[in-house]
């Protein structure tokens, strides 16, 4: 439920000290929180926003909780491919 309620960075155009380590902060919590559980939606989901796009780890935790012959895995390669992960 948090990650759909996040609409994206805190203050993402503030370079506020306070304001960039929690956004640092809430964006380490969400990692953290869906490499714990990782949930091939809700990684999919992150993973299409700017936080997310280019977390690789997160792409790769993606790739592996998908169930054997998903059609969603080979997006998943192509992604890792682009980001040099092939």
């Amino acid at each position: 439920g948090a990650l759909a309620r996040l609409p994206g960075p805190v203050l993402p155009r503030s370079a506020a000290p306070a304001v960039v380590a929690v956004r640092a902060e809430l964006r380490a919590e969400v990692r953290g929180a869906l490499l714990r559980n990782p949930d091939p939606e809700l990684l999919l989901s992150w993973t299409s926003t700017e936080q997310g796009h280019d977390d690789v780890e997160l792409w790769e935790a993606c790739l592996q909780s998908l169930p054997p012959g998903s059609p969603t895995a080979d997006l998943v390669r192509a992604r890792l491919g682009l980001l040099g992960q092939d």
